[in-house]
């Protein structure tokens, strides 16, 4: 397995695939013991996989009350915009509210990792993932792989990951990237309905929660030759 190293991080067996939207995992839970159920999405208002999105809002119902754990730090939106989305709790619906403008003609995807789980036991919904288009269509493209720290040998928690389609090397001091995703405890990421196109990749520790580059504080690992999927 190929390994990319560089300050902090490295990455490992980044992969591209074409997702296949009917097989699409959209995040309903499979049922269990009761006092284990998870919460079921039972709607979403526009339904997820949605195109000419002209909202400014989502909402998103589920069977039982739920409640968000850790939301600001799961909670991820990509392409990510510079005001970012206000998620709140409404009782049994969680409601996503769009801050700034986005882009026409574009493919969103809302990650919120396991951060809804349901109200007593706290059994997570699971990794969910809300899907729209503000275009006539959906962008079908997906990157996934592995961070790991350099000096541990240790997958990467938190990390996040950022994929440009300026490919200049500065891009990441002053741009934000055209899509982001977080890692998960084993290190693994993945970043979906994304454009086909060329890609510049890092991984940060971003501790401030700002999409940038800050070298003097910042933990990175790069990628030192283009993606493309």
């Amino acid at each position: 397995m190929n390994k990319f190293f560089w300050n902090g991080f490295c990455f490992v067996a980044i992969i591209v695939a074409l997702i296949i939207y009917a097989c699409a995992n959209r995040g309903y839970p499979q049922g269990g013991e009761k006092d284990v159920t998870p919460p079921r999405v039972i709607k979403e208002v526009p339904e997820s996989f949605s195109t000419n999105f002209k909202g400014k809002q989502i909402d998103i119902y589920f069977d039982e009350y739920v409640q968000l754990k850790d939301i600001n730090k799961k909670f991820v939106m990509s392409p990510p915009m510079k005001k970012k989305a206000r998620v709140s709790l409404r009782g049994k619906y969680v409601r996503v509210t769009f801050q700034d403008s986005l882009k026409p003609n574009t493919t969103y995807t809302l990650d919120f990792a396991d951060a809804i789980v349901d109200n007593n036991e706290g059994n997570p919904l699971g990794f969910y993932r809300y899907v729209f288009s503000t275009g006539p269509q959906l962008d079908s493209m997906e990157l996934g792989g592995q961070v790991i720290d350099m000096q541990t040998q240790l997958p990467v928690l938190g990390a996040t990951v950022m994929f440009y389609q300026n490919t200049a090397d500065s891009v990441a001091l002053t741009d934000l990237p055209s899509y982001v995703a977080k890692t998960d405890s084993a290190g693994m990421f993945r970043v979906t309905n994304i454009k086909d196109d060329t890609y510049r990749v890092m991984a940060i520790d971003d501790a401030r929660g700002n999409y940038l580059f800050v070298p003097s504080e910042t933990k990175v690992g790069f990628i030192d030759s283009l993606i493309q999927t």
